[in-house]
């Protein structure tokens, strides 16, 4: 499943380090050690609260002195930093400037910004950007409603494709053999009651979605939350991106939904053109 406009990373989930070292490969030890590095930034990453380097060496299943040499190496390089308080580590700077590289190199994402701020403008909702990553929707950028209750996936999280609203826009596009594979690979995992259940109720809703051209999140991916979103196509008309709006059932009535349905699509079919795509038969 290509998608031409990012060359994502692997995913964000932490990865078991490999403990054998072939004697016969003099550099397989420096690899380790960058795996074992980058497992590690992951990991802080995942826990914006912060981190101490006992829980580092645990959920890793390394040794704390392995831990320590390579949180001491990514701190001199300003890739972690500890708090001298708490002694809890975080992402540091300069991950922070690495990360913006990919972002600055990916014009979908610059111009993605301009469009999420007018929907939280005229919604007063959090608008986001998700690209599609490995079968799973990976959120990009993302701007907060100011209202007190918001959305509860932030830049860099993962949702499902089969029961949020921007894996459902970008899936609905898909070839029926790519959905099939989506879902034998990764399940129809029943996240609330709301959740699709089966490959053919899922189908039924994405042939809805091809008909509006946006896809609705009725609380199956948490109780509670609304999403609505449209898919953003490259040069190939292949969806591989969606921008949607989000927030708590309490504040999306029907009339509010349409005019959101209204706002995503346009934002949407904008960030298509402007990454390359030829729109035919796809209108507001």
């Amino acid at each position: 499943m290509k998608a031409d406009l990012i060359n994502m990373m692997a995913g964000n989930k932490t990865q078991k380090p490999n403990n054998i070292v072939a004697p016969a490969q003099h550099n397989t030890g420096q690899v380790q050690s960058l795996n074992r590095a980058i497992s590690i930034m992951r990991f802080i990453a995942a826990n914006p609260q912060g981190v101490r380097l006992s829980d580092i060496a645990a959920n890793l299943h390394l040794a704390p002195s392995t831990v320590h040499r390579l949180l001491t190496s990514l701190s001199v390089e300003k890739f972690v930093r500890t708090d001298s308080v708490s002694g809890h580590w975080h992402i540091g700077i300069d991950a922070f400037t690495v990360g913006n590289g990919f972002i600055q190199s990916k014009n979908v994402l610059l111009f993605a910004q301009t469009r999420l701020r007018d929907l939280v403008r005229n919604y007063s909702e959090t608008a986001s950007i998700y690209l599609e990553n490995e079968g799973e929707m990976v959120c990009m950028h993302q701007y907060e409603s100011h209202n007190m209750i918001r959305a509860i996936t932030r830049v860099g999280g993962r949702v499902k494709m089969h029961n949020s609203g921007a894996g459902k826009a970008v899936l609905a596009f898909w070839e029926n053999e790519d959905i099939e594979t989506i879902v034998r690979i990764h399940g129809l995992t029943q996240d609330t009651e709301k959740t699709i259940s089966s490959l053919q109720s899922l189908k039924n809703d994405l042939k809805q979605v091809r008909k509006l051209g946006y896809a609705v999140d009725y609380e199956e991916a948490a109780l509670g939350v609304c999403c609505i979103a449209a898919p953003i196509f490259n040069h190939q008309a292949k969806s591989i991106a969606a921008v949607s709006v989000s927030g708590p059932l309490t504040r999306m009535n029907k009339v509010k939904l349409t005019e959101i349905a209204k706002g995503v699509k346009e934002a949407a079919n904008q960030l298509s053109q402007e990454v390359g795509a030829h729109l035919v038969g796809f209108s507001n």
